[in-house]
């Protein structure tokens, strides 16, 4: 399945096939979206969902990752409970519902909490039933 031809000769491939001289193969793993010039059975690239492992091969990413590049290397997660730290996927601390790293909440467990300055949840004083960004 030639995605470029030159002459009656495939220059490049498409998804899930690999250049073998000049005519494209297909890939052996079926989650591999490209695989290795020469070699069907050597995936370098993986479908959504999967990421290469160390047989070179397509496996699932390893939850809560949703989309990787190795199995366990994380490109997204799972949900925006998560969020990304060298490759992996780090739950939010509670009481973070959603956020961009360890010290920044975007949104808080529920209304007895607002984002401080410093981007942390914290609860509201006991006497309030909701709060906004309040300074005790």
């Amino acid at each position: 399945m030639c995605s470029q031809i030159d002459v009656n000769i495939c220059t490049s491939c498409l998804i899930g096939f690999a250049l073998s001289g000049t005519s494209c193969i297909p890939c052996t793993d079926t989650n591999c979206k490209s695989c290795q010039y020469n070699n069907a059975d050597i995936c370098t690239q993986c479908i959504d969902t999967y990421g290469v492992d160390s047989s070179n091969r397509c496996s699932p990413c390893t939850s809560p990752c949703q989309t990787c590049t190795t199995q366990s290397s994380c490109l997204t997660c799972v949900s925006t409970n998560y969020f990304i730290s060298s490759a992996n996927c780090i739950a939010c601390p509670n009481p973070c519902v959603t956020c961009l790293s360890n010290t920044n909440c975007l949104t808080c467990l529920s209304t007895n909490y607002y984002i401080d300055g410093t981007g942390m949840c914290v609860a509201c004083p006991s006497t309030c039933t909701t709060c906004e960004n309040y300074a005790f």
